[in-house]
């Protein structure tokens, strides 16, 4: 009866160190995890919002996270991506700034001699807002002759324009005489 009795205390005593250990692994394993999901979720938090702020056009804003797993370098990708971007709005605003202090005519079409861009001093020249010229055709300020050798040595020929003597149509349908040259650039 002692030897059962002994037997059952052992058998109790065990089941208490598996409770015991089962609630310390338990425990272990939720801090644990809550650290590991913290130091997953706390870069890719800050990885989101940083793309949110360039998102919003804050060409500044960089990452900066000193890690060397994927997140690093998503993050690393990001803010080179965010500087490239920067430099190349950079570049933008100088080009757009040399075109529109540009005192000679620029207008720029797509393949199918759309306007896609015009200057200051088109618009001035001809009367035209940019907004009323984009994604109109050439003829609209070229006059039928013109628009002919265009079409004949620019597009078909594939040979540059220079220097041709021709007239511009102004809103008001008045005609402007223009030296023009015309290339590809592609």
């Amino acid at each position: 009866d002692n030897y059962t009795q002994n037997f059952v205390q052992a058998i109790e005593a065990s089941d208490r160190q598996i409770l015991i250990s089962a609630i310390v692994s338990i425990i272990t394993a939720i801090v644990v995890g809550s650290l590991v999901t913290r130091s997953i979720l706390e870069p890719i938090n800050k990885l989101k919002l940083v793309v949110e702020e360039i998102d919003a056009g804050n060409l500044d804003s960089r990452i900066q996270l000193d890690l060397n797993d994927e997140i690093g370098v998503v993050a690393r990708a990001v803010d080179r991506i965010a500087d490239d971007f920067s430099q190349i709005t950079v570049a933008k605003d100088y080009i757009e700034s040399i075109v529109n202090s540009m005192q000679e005519l620029l207008i720029v079409t797509d393949l199918n001699t759309n306007i896609v861009r015009i200057n200051q001093t088109t618009s001035k020249l001809l009367n035209f807002s940019e907004n009323e010229l984009i994604n109109r055709p050439l003829s609209t300020i070229l006059t039928a002759e013109s628009e002919q050798i265009f079409r004949a040595n620019l597009l078909e020929n594939k040979r540059n324009l220079k220097n041709l003597e021709t007239w511009f149509n102004t809103k008001e349908l008045e005609q402007v005489p223009v030296l023009f040259s015309a290339s590809i650039v592609q």
